[in-house]
């Protein structure tokens, strides 16, 4: 159970780490190196950010069930905010495309679908 709980813990840190600095990056491009990469991952990939972030909250999650409370709260804090970023910058690139007159279609993302001529 010791294990369990330090590979969750360990993983989740590193997700989080990972997550926050993007997401710091795309809003805060000052921030020296996130703020570099930030705009680029935050940019081009949103969604998988805070598929991320949540995928490092459920193990924070995990970690904080096994009996690491504060690290846990305040890990799961961490990726829940990052999450919530992550969706805040991909709800503004579907907003513009749609008032672009773009159409969006998420079956319409996937490399294999046929496109439209």
């Amino acid at each position: 159970m010791r294990v369990l709980r330090g590979v969750c813990a360990a993983l989740a840190s590193f997700l989080a780490f990972l997550a926050a600095a993007i997401v710091l990056g795309a809003y805060f491009p000052a921030i020296p190196k996130a703020g570099v990469i930030g705009p680029v991952l935050g940019g081009q990939y949103p969604f998988h950010i805070a598929l991320l972030a949540l995928v490092a909250a459920a193990l924070a999650a995990l970690a904080w069930r096994f009996g690491l409370v504060r690290w846990g709260r305040a890990v799961t804090v961490v990726t829940a905010l990052c999450a919530v970023g992550a969706l805040a910058i991909g709800a503004v690139q579907v907003r513009a495309a749609q008032a672009a007159g773009v159409e969006v279609s998420v079956g319409r993302c996937s490399p294999n679908s046929p496109t439209r001529r």
